[in-house]
């Protein structure tokens, strides 16, 4: 994972800082581990709607609004704290905040890092 998320922040923190208002660019993603399938329609599998349902918490949405931020990255608990805790990379663990995921049938904890925008700025 890491320099990926230092790299995509960078990338897209340049793209915003030239380009007009209608062309700026926010991305939230997210990432999830768990069994795979191939389906009828792609992949499938727990794991697959999990992560969507990450990206499309209603907390992770509100604070993106709040801050403007050009990327929310959201790791689940899982990768929390077996792939970003222990090997620390170009984006210090500090920079992360827990948030609760609540869609659908999900109810779960994971962790949000906000780049861009006033996302430095907000109280944690």
């Amino acid at each position: 994972m890491d320099p990926m998320v230092a790299h995509l922040a960078a990338a897209l923190r340049r793209h915003n800082r030239r380009a007009a208002e209608a062309t700026r660019l926010q991305l939230r993603a997210a990432l999830h581990v768990g069994p795979v399938r191939r389906g009828p329609k792609g992949v499938a599998g727990g794991a697959i709607i999990t992560t969507r349902r990450m990206v499309d918490a209603p907390a992770v949405k509100r604070r993106v609004a709040e801050t403007g931020a050009d990327l929310a990255f959201v790791a689940s608990d899982f990768v929390f704290d077996t792939v970003i805790t222990p090997a620390p990379g170009l984006v210090d663990p500090a920079r992360y905040t827990r948030v609760r995921v609540r869609v659908k049938e999900t109810s779960a904890w994971a962790w949000l890092m906000l780049e861009g925008g006033k996302s430095r700025l907000r109280a944690v």
